[in-house]
């Protein structure tokens, strides 16, 4: 299991920095795309779809690092006044609720992007092939489901009293600063 964490951790990490470029093409898009217009009269035709479809990816290839590092959305009042032994428990109940919504979510934006690719959809100015960008949600939320699953997993393995493969609150603070490695 360590070795499916590690290669989740990797692909996480992949996912996070794509989402990152894709920030930096937005921003550059709408600078670019201001300059254009204010300064030389002739936007960018584009450039506002382009930004709301990277925009997207960028907000959904960062949901696994979310999911991996456990800093999805809790209620915190609650999460942190649990006692030790039942807080994995109720951290294995609210993953088994990412994981279902993950599924439904999943299959929904797998038939919307499949239906849009049928009718090869295209944006309305730019005329970008749509069906692309939305096959990256089906996908980032198959891998969150995926980090779900090992998480669940792993928290049974800390309640028979055995270390966690992911890190804890400490460790990915430390993360966040500087470079990592599991």
């Amino acid at each position: 299991m360590k070795i499916l964490v590690n290669a989740a951790y990797r692909l996480v990490q992949l996912m996070n920095f794509l989402g990152a470029a894709a920030a930096i093409v937005m921003t550059a898009m709408v600078f670019t795309g201001a300059v254009m217009r204010y300064f030389f009269g002739a936007p960018l035709r584009f450039s506002d779809e382009m930004v709301g479809l990277l925009f997207i990816s960028m907000a959904f290839l960062a949901i696994p690092l979310g999911v991996f590092r456990n800093r999805h959305i809790t209620i915190d009042i609650l999460s942190r006044n649990i006692p030790r032994p039942w807080a994995h428990l109720v951290n294995a109940v609210a993953l088994l609720i990412l994981m279902l919504f993950s599924a439904a979510f999943i299959m929904t934006s797998y038939q919307f992007m499949d239906f849009s690719r049928e009718i090869t959809a295209r944006s309305d100015i730019g005329s970008l092939l749509l069906w692309p960008w939305m096959a990256i949600m089906p996908f980032c939320m198959s891998v969150a489901f995926l980090v779900a699953v090992l998480q669940f997993l792993d928290s049974f393995r800390v309640l028979a009293g055995k270390e966690s493969f992911f890190p804890g609150e400490d460790e990915a603070a430390s993360d966040d600063t500087e470079e990592g490695s599991l």
